[in-house]
Parts: C-alpha cells; sequence; structure tokens
C-alpha cells in the first residue's frame, strides 16, 4: 500500500518535522511519500517538493469557493492533490493541509 504523506512544509525544518521523520524510520516497513510545499526543495529520498506554499489570497479564495460563502478558486488546490498518487492520504491538518485534505475527500480519497 502507498501511502502519501502531505505537508504544508518542508521535511527539513520545525519541530514537526523532526518528530516526522523520527516516527517514519520506525515505520520502515511501510511505503511513504512525502509531499510538501515550501520556498525550496529539500530534497531527500521518498520526497516529493510541490513548489511553494500558496499565498494568503490563494488559500482564503480556496477556503472561499469550499464553504461557499464567498466566490474564490479551487484550481491552485486541485493542482496540488493533481500531483499526489497513492492508495491513502495521511494529511497534516495545518494552513494548506485543510484545503488539500478537503479536496482529497472530495475526490473519494482514503483520508484516515
Amino acid at each position: 500500500m502507498r501511502i502519501a504523506l502531505f505537508t504544508p512544509f518542508s521535511p527539513e525544518i520545525g519541530g514537526g518535522s523532526t518528530q516526522l521523520r523520527d516516527h517514519l524510520k520506525e515505520l520502515s516497513e511501510l511505503d511513504v511519500e512525502w509531499f510538501y510545499l515550501s520556498g525550496t526543495e529539500a530534497g531527500g529520498r521518498n520526497r516529493k517538493w510541490l513548489g511553494r506554499p500558496l499565498t494568503e489570497r490563494e488559500f482564503l479564495l480556496d477556503l472561499s469557493a469550499r464553504t461557499r460563502f464567498l466566490p474564490g478558486s479551487r484550481k491552485p488546490v486541485r493542482e496540488i492533490v493533481k500531483r499526489m498518487e497513492a492508495d491513502l492520504y495521511w494529511v497534516v491538518g495545518h494552513y494548506e493541509g485543510i484545503s488539500v485534505a478537503a479536496e482529497l475527500l472530495e475526490q473519494g480519497k482514503k483520508v484516515p
């Protein structure tokens, strides 16, 4: 089973990344590919850089479109999700992760 881990931050920066890296070492029998947004590519085995984080405007437009509160655009998040392929998706629910998880669920993907 292929698992996609999505984070709205680099695998190399911050305490969350450190914890995830440590946990993934203990789960070496799983086929996990780490997809992430960051200003720069971090590189590394089983990691895929998806580009820069959304701008504040892009993020707000996405949330507006999903809640139907105001007009908006879900296109940038759809483009992110299109680049991830797996059997199961783990998403860190911060910033873009909220929109990515919502889009994956809307497409019928497995997000525990």
